[in-house]
């Protein structure tokens, strides 16, 4: 029995036969482990980049526009200038409301020019 669970190592002494095993198993383990973090990288890469909403070219988290088409990924806050993205409508910095569009200035000056009257 000992000559079929060692195979050619019979002949290295005894000590081969309790050290492969133990290779054995360290060698799975090590690839079980590697395995987990080589594909745990991959998904936090995934997470990082993104895809262009207009071409959906790869994007990285950090671009405010797409090196590819030039659209707009980002944009800053009107009211705190904090960058959020552009599918917003609410931003969680300040609670401005992204959705609304500014009025453009009146043409006699605005505020100023009311209370100048």
């Amino acid at each position: 029995m000992w000559q079929a669970m060692c195979g050619q190592w019979s002949g290295w002494g005894w000590g081969w036969g309790i050290l492969m095993p133990l290779i054995w198993i360290a060698f799975l383990v090590g690839a079980v482990y590697f395995g987990i973090h080589a594909f745990s990288a991959v998904r936090r890469s995934v997470i990082r980049e993104g895809r262009c909403g207009a071409c959906r070219s790869q994007v990285e988290a950090a671009y405010l526009r797409c090196p590819e088409c030039g659209y707009q990924l980002k944009k800053n806050c009107p009211t705190c200038r904090h960058i959020v993205k552009t599918s917003w409508s609410i931003c969680p910095y300040c609670e401005a409301d992204l959705a609304a569009r500014p009025e453009p200035p009146s043409p006699g000056g605005g505020v100023e020019a009311a209370h100048a009257h």
